[in-house]
Parts: structure tokens; sequence; C-alpha cells
């Protein structure tokens, strides 16, 4: 079961706490103690997430055997560390959540878009460029229960990739037809937290927790310096 990025994350908050603590709020200190006391598994998937790109991720593509990614979302959610999305309405497409869809899902919901069956279209696009397609198209046709197409289709395709493990997303709180998550993102007041500590553990902004595994790993190693013995009283200036 992999532990270091748990260890290595840890050492970072303990280091930064005993060196720079009074740089902390009372409410941030409240979110460290919260992070703290919350189980193992959710510290592993917020570590996880915390170390990928974001802002959005697809419940449809966290797969670590060494978390119950179900419990461990339910966990995060209810103790404000990470936010869900348990349905799509035309609010929620934006440029981070659509970036998490391949390029073929979103020729998909480009045609959804656009009212078109055409297969082909956006083929020779950029996915910058569909993405800004789909965003600034006003489509306004609605279903049954008031939502969009647009909304539905992009719902369908962030849900495509492991219906497997949607299925085991259910809210918090779930009605009778278990409605799931479709995608989740860690709290912005936690992520700010834990970046601005690793800053302080580093002293800047372009190294991270990587570094400290490929260190463990043996990929990067420190250079040895060799110190030779001087004996202060026998020396003498060479002037």
């Amino acid at each position: 079961m992999p532990s270091y990025y748990l260890y290595n994350f840890v050492l970072i908050l303990e280091s930064v706490r005993k060196l720079h603590g009074h740089l902390l709020t009372p409410k941030e200190e409240h979110l460290l103690r919260t992070f703290e006391g919350m189980g193992e598994g959710a510290k592993r998937l917020y570590i996880r997430l915390f170390q990928r790109k974001g802002p959005w991720f697809r419940t449809a593509t966290l797969s670590y055997p060494e978390i119950d990614v179900l419990d461990a979302t339910l966990e995060l959610q209810r103790l404000g560390f990470c936010e869900t999305l348990e349905g799509v309405h035309d609010r929620d497409i934006t440029p981070d959540l659509l970036n998490t869809l391949s390029k073929y899902q979103l020729q998909a919901v480009l045609r959804a878009a656009q009212g078109t069956f055409l297969a082909s279209l956006g083929a020779g696009m950029r996915v910058a460029d569909i993405i800004n397609a789909i965003t600034g198209t006003a489509y306004t046709q609605q279903t049954l229960d008031g939502r969009s197409v647009l909304s539905k289709v992009v719902e369908r395709e962030l849900r495509s990739a492991a219906p497997r493990a949607e299925a085991a997303l259910p809210t918090v709180a779930p009605s009778g037809d278990r409605p799931r998550f479709c995608a989740i993102r860690l709290s912005r007041p936690s992520r700010d937290l834990f970046k601005r500590m690793q800053r302080l553990f580093f002293l800047n902004d372009t190294q991270d927790m990587t570094l400290l595994l490929l260190v463990g790993m043996d990929k990067v190693k420190y250079p040895a310096y060799a110190c030779p013995h001087i004996d202060i009283h026998a020396w003498k200036s060479p002037t």
C-alpha cells in the first residue's frame, strides 16, 4: 500500500507548523486540525487530488487501490474539503469542467451545443477551440426537467468512462433514484492553505512534493560534500 505521498505531505505540514506556525490564522489552524483528525482514506484521496492539475476531477476516472473512493469522498465533502457536482446545469459548463473530457467527448458536446448530428463536427479543431465554441454557443433547448439538452450531454459524457465507479458514488443523502456525483473538486480554502504551506516549506513556487518523492526513490540525489579537516591553530595567513 503506497504511503510515501501521505508521509511527505504530513512532513510538510508538521515542518511548516513548527517553523512558521505564527503565520497561520485561527481558521487555517482549524482546517489543519480537521485534516489531521480525518480518516486515512480521506487524507490519501485529498493528497492524490491535490497533486493533480484539476480543479475538477471526474469520479469515473478516480481509482486508487489503497483508497475507498466512495467513503473518502463522502468524508471530504462532510468536512468541507471538497465540493461535488451531482448534476450538470448550464452554469456549471465552464472551461475547467470541460477540460476533464477527451476530444472525442467534447465533439459530442459540441454537436449538442450546435444542434447537429454531424459526426465530423470539431474533428479538425484544437481542444481549446472546441471548448470555446461550446461555451460561446447560446443553446436554449430545454428538456422536461427544465435543464438544457447541452447540460445533459455534458453530464452523460462526464459519467461515461466507468459506469461502475460512478454508481458507487451516491450523494450524502441519496433520494430514491440515488443520484451520483459526476465530478468533484477540492475546496478553495483548503487548497489555498496547503499550497501556501508547500511554498513555505520549499521557500519557492517551483518545487513541490514531487521532489521529496524523487529523493526517496533515489532518482534525485543531493551532492556529497567533502569537507577537509583543517587545523585552525596551525593555519597561517598567506600574507
